[in-house]
């Protein structure tokens, strides 16, 4: 794995940019914390020192002024306890010689100030934080060393740069686990693609249950290769099923030709052998054209200005159209329809005859004698409907849901010889229309139904060439 793929991800570089953030705001506040606690520490210690010199005034009033013993020992008892370094306690005289303390020499100001009194370990000299002030015939003088205050602030400041650093690290720890889980993702998301591309099919991205970006991309792209994978399944089927229905003529063609050679050269009449040779390349023209047509319309190239149409007067149309052939078939070929309603659509007309005349033709191809077959044209739920229904031996329950496929045909047709192709028409023309086309069990026999949509129409484009398809 690349550790430049994880690091440059969306997520890693988000950490980064967040611990920036927070690491500047830190630094503000840290500026602004400093300062205030500073501040804070400095004027308890003034308090602290301003207490310490009333003390010393008190003692001062209750000794006599020309006690020094008294006064020496009472102040030096109290900076006993303290190290010198740290507390400093100093009387002065008027003529600035120290009476009592630790501190060395009387200070040039008066109220408050820095001394240096004493040294560290490391030679440096100790600062300390000074009050002065002149009581009765007296120069007192208060102080306290300000490493506390240091000491202070630099185990704050060190507190500050942990907690900054374990919330950095947090921070690129976190950002680097995200960014690997979503590289993670998108690796294998880039090898599904790379195997489907090779023709790999039924292949799916896998979804955690986190449902981040990632997951519903996946999902998206899940939905995608489904689709992908049934347009791939139907071409390979497809292309057998062409395979297949082309064998057969263009074997009985072969043989026609043959034996017309034969009778040729035998001095015996070859136009019938040539007849069925020519019929049957017609045939293999016209299974080509009818597929180049369900093509054209499905991908919807060209179009059509559409128009309103009654389905009422179109099925009236095509049963009156048809009831001749039924008639010869001995079946019952009705039309039922509410005329005063027409059960209008917007859309091709050419085109939704079409349709209406393959679900026609396929009912009296597969129906025998005695059947009844009754075209309806119904508005349900503000849906337009058009209906083809028999009472005939029905569609197997097991050949319903691809009987709209091309090259599908039920067994046991009573006559004719297509190839399955006028239902799959009738489902493109359909879905052009945006319209769904069904196959219901009407017990007996079989409905087929066609649902427009309630404003009903399809897509423009140029017109299309119409010609008549059945199976």
């Amino acid at each position: 794995m690349d550790q430049s793929s994880i690091t440059s991800g969306s997520a890693f570089k988000t950490s980064i940019i967040v611990a920036t953030a927070f690491l500047a705001a830190i630094g503000l506040l840290t500026y602004l914390l400093v300062d205030d606690v500073r501040t804070a520490l400095q004027a308890e210690l003034d308090d602290q020192l301003l207490d310490e010199q009333r003390f010393i005034e008190e003692i001062l009033d209750d000794t006599d002024e020309n006690n020094d013993v008294s006064v020496t020992q009472v102040i030096n008892d109290v900076i006993s306890p303290s190290p010198s370094h740290q507390s400093l306690i100093g009387l002065f005289d008027q003529t600035g010689t120290r009476i009592a303390g630790n501190v060395r020499e009387l200070p040039e100001f008066v109220g408050w100030g820095l001394v240096d009194e004493g040294t560290n370990l490391d030679g440096e000299p100790h600062a300390h934080r000074v009050h002065v002030q002149r009581y009765k015939n007296f120069t007192t003088v208060v102080g306290q060393e300000l490493t506390q205050i240091d000491s202070t602030l630099r185990l704050i400041l060190r507190i500050i740069i942990v907690v900054c650093l374990a919330t950095t690290a947090v921070a690129f720890a976190i950002g680097y686990f995200l960014s690997r889980k979503t590289f993670l993702k998108l690796l294998t998301m880039e090898g599904i693609l790379a195997r489907t591309s090779h023709g790999e099919v039924g292949l799916s991205l896998p979804i955690s249950t986190a449902n981040d970006q990632v997951d519903r991309i996946s999902r998206q792209m899940n939905a995608h290769l489904d689709r992908l994978t049934i347009l791939i399944e139907t071409v390979r089927s497809t292309g057998a099923a062409i395979a297949h229905e082309l064998k057969t003529p263009l074997t009985r063609s072969s043989l026609a030709v043959q034996n017309a050679r034969t009778a040729l050269q035998q001095g015996n009449d070859v136009e019938p052998l040539l007849t069925l040779a020519l019929e049957e390349h017609e045939r293999l023209a016209w299974t080509f054209e009818t597929i180049l047509h369900i093509a054209r319309i499905e991908n919807h190239s060209g179009g059509y200005e559409p128009v309103a149409i009654s389905l009422s007067e179109l099925a009236s149309e095509t049963v009156e159209d048809f009831e001749p052939i039924a008639h010869e078939n001995a079946q019952f070929l009705a039309v039922r329809s509410d005329t005063s309603h027409g059960h209008v659509v917007l859309g091709d007309r050419l085109m939704i005859r079409q349709l209406l005349v393959n679900l026609v033709q396929n009912a009296l191809s597969h129906c025998p004698r005695g059947t009844r077959i009754t075209v309806s044209a119904t508005t349900t739920n503000e849906h337009p409907t058009l209906s083809v229904c028999d009472d005939g031996p029905g569609v197997p329950a097991s050949l319903r849901p691809e009987i709209f496929e091309p090259f599908v045909r039920a067994e046991g047709k009573a006559k004719g010889d297509g190839v399955g192709l006028g239902l799959a028409l009738v489902r493109a023309i359909a879905e052009r229309h945006g319209a769904v086309c069904t196959v219901e069990d009407a017990l007996p026999g079989s409905c087929f139904k066609v649902v427009f949509p309630r404003k009903g129409g399809g897509k423009r484009s140029a017109p299309l060439n119409h010609h008549n398809t059945t199976n």
